[in-house]
């Protein structure tokens, strides 16, 4: 049996003017439980952003970030496609907006919840835990072995976190910033020191990177972590950092490749944007936030206006091209 569980990622100190009214679900028209034919313990999970229109549909759905021991993207479109939205409104006026969903593919079997580890997973996740300390040829070594081992959420949450642990003390930086991410987001599957070690080090992870919009989600995420208690104090620290650092990079730039298959899906932390490419590709761009939608085609420089809130970029193109996307003017990030 095949379960699917929903997390809408909204930030709690997100506010809009009183006139805003946010969407709501009001009918899934999903079954809640599926029969499964195979026997494969592999389950899946995917992060994904969508428009909500005007009549309430899921629309240009995209995956932002998914399981790489699955790839269930077809299925998570189909799930949110059967979504029904009472559609957002600002005022009297129906509007379009972004929403963003966690969407995690979980099985269970007869007699068996598929939840935990297996006693083989175990065995190689102890000896790698003892082999980072004395010998990282060894240590990678077993990480493909478990890697060929895991299966369900909890297993997957695990090889991110161990992966991350080695790419770390290796200082392979690209490749512990993608494992310490999927910690994050498995990190429920965790145990709760796991889980909150993981999410302190995405956070730093994503400052060292400007990467603010992620680093704010981090924070917010500190406060519903279980076993864990962050006072208000502690939290406004978080906050008061992200500002800090933001007000000390006044520019902010970060470059992507571009091509048929790959879009750009960009969080922006200030006000003035500038988009510009390596060719002369043809660009679909749209700027999605919380309450405002806005289809730019080929714009290439943009003012946010102070009303719109949790605002990213997302660009295609049916042509290879670098694109680089720099941020200035105020802060456009609470």
């Amino acid at each position: 049996m095949q379960n699917i569980y929903l997390i809408f990622l909204l930030l709690p100190f997100l506010t809009f003017a009183n006139e805003f009214t946010q969407p709501a679900v009001i009918e899934n028209l999903n079954q809640k439980y599926q029969q499964t034919p195979a026997k494969t313990r592999t389950e899946s999970f995917a992060y994904m952003s969508y428009i909500i229109d005007k009549q309430g549909l899921a629309k240009d759905i995209v995956i932002v970030n998914d399981s790489e021991f699955s790839n269930m993207s077809v299925k998570a479109r189909q799930y949110v496609e059967g979504l029904r939205y009472q559609p957002a409104k600002n005022g009297n006026n129906i509007v379009e907006v972004e929403e963003t969903l966690f969407w995690r593919y979980d099985k269970s079997f007869y007699r068996n919840s598929n939840d935990g580890i297996s006693p083989s997973y175990q065995k190689i996740y102890s000896q790698i835990q003892k082999l980072l300390a004395s010998d990282k040829t060894a240590a990678k070594e077993k990480l493909i072995v478990l890697r060929n081992k895991t299966k369900n959420l909890t297993e997957q949450a695990y090889y991110a976190w161990i992966s991350s642990v080695y790419f770390a003390q290796t200082g392979e930086w690209g490749e512990y910033n993608k494992q310490v991410f999927n910690a994050w987001v498995l990190r429920q599957h965790l145990d709760n020191n796991s889980a909150h070690i993981a999410t302190e080090n995405l956070f730093e992870s994503a400052m060292y990177l400007k990467d603010f919009r992620l680093a704010l989600e981090v924070a917010s995420s500190l406060r519903r972590l279980r076993g864990k208690k962050l006072t208000d104090k502690a939290y406004e620290g978080y906050i008061t950092a992200i500002k800090k650092a933001l007000d000390e990079s006044t520019i902010l730039s970060k470059q992507y490749l571009l091509d048929s298959a790959n879009h750009v899906y960009h969080k922006l932390a200030r006000q003035e944007i500038e988009i510009t490419t390596t060719s002369q590709a043809a660009l679909d761009t749209q700027l999605r936030c919380a309450n405002h939608i806005a289809y730019l085609k080929n714009t290439r420089e943009l003012m946010l206006s102070d009303t719109w809130k949790n605002c990213r970029l997302l660009i295609k193109s049916d042509s290879d091209s670098g694109v680089s996307i720099t941020e200035t003017g105020n802060q456009h990030l609470l």
